[in-house]
This record gives C-alpha cells, structure tokens and sequence, in this order.
C-alpha cells in the first residue's frame, strides 16, 4: 500500500480506519480525542500536547496502525 502525505478521500471505512495519519492534524486531533475518552483520561491541552509529543517519538511501521498506536500510548498512560 502507498501511503501518501495527504488523506485518499476516496478510500473510506477499511482500511483506512485501520490507519493513522501522522500528517493529518484533524486526524490526529480525532484520535487523541477518542483515545483520552476511551480511557477515560481528562482532555487538558497539556495532555493533547504530551501525547502529541509521545507520538512523534512513536518507532513503529508506517504507516501507522491505530491498534499499535493505542497499545504504545496505553504502556505510555496506563501501566
């Protein structure tokens, strides 16, 4: 699979949900925010900007698949 810097508009549902965009800002903003809900961390703005820094230090495949992404954040806040 290519992966490109901009979103394939056409590409909808899978696999693209699969997939995080690190180039995307209403992508990442989207996944911050289901990820501290989901976990039921409070939303602060230090906190957004704590995990967007955890995740550009994130050395996994690209591109990014959400499940790895979560299980790197969750040993990051949760352990």
């Amino acid at each position: 699979m290519t992966w490109s810097e901009r979103d394939n508009l056409e590409r909808r549902g899978e696999p693209d949900r699969r997939f995080v965009s690190l180039t995307e800002r209403w992508e990442l903003a989207d996944y911050i925010n289901r990820y501290l809900s989901t976990r039921g961390i409070t939303r602060t703005p230090l906190r957004v900007e704590a995990i967007l820094a955890d995740i550009r230090r994130f050395d996994g495949s690209r591109p990014v698949l959400r499940e790895e992404m979560t299980a790197y954040l969750d040993a990051i806040y949760l352990s």
